[in-house]
């Protein structure tokens, strides 16, 4: 038993193991902030004032995109929005010229992907951006 235990450890690679472990870290402690700490209105505030072009990037994983606000359910650092697409966004009306998201709206179902669309539209500034 032992000498089996050893050879499947010698399978492992352990870097992958550890690489992973700390992005998992990582993860706990950003939720940890998050639901402590206000980053995420921070995070929306700040890119608000900053930005006189706005931009979401709906589930954008490990992509981030300079110049959006980029935005995932499981943020992948401090600087992506927690987003959960499927909810009301925590953002005011008409704050967002633009709204992106690829590969994303096909991994949920259709009530809460509807419900996704019609927030992208609530957030949407009228007038020439939105008709480009």
């Amino acid at each position: 038993m032992r000498d089996r235990v050893r050879n499947i450890l010698r399978r492992l690679y352990i870097d992958d193991l550890a690489r992973e472990l700390w992005r998992t870290t990582n993860r706990i402690l950003v939720t940890f902030k998050r639901k402590f700490g206000r980053l995420d209105r921070e995070l929306i505030d700040k890119y608000v004032s900053a930005e006189e072009v706005r931009k979401l990037h709906i589930g954008c994983g490990e992509k981030i995109i300079d110049g959006w606000l980029n935005a995932d359910f499981f943020p992948s650092s401090p600087t992506v929005l927690h987003l959960d697409a499927t909810r009301h966004f925590p953002m005011g009306d008409k704050q967002f010229d633009y709204v992106f998201s690829e590969h994303m709206i096909e991994h949920i179902p259709y009530p809460q992907g509807f419900s996704m669309l019609s927030e992208c539209y609530r957030i949407l500034r009228g007038g020439a951006a939105q008709s480009e």
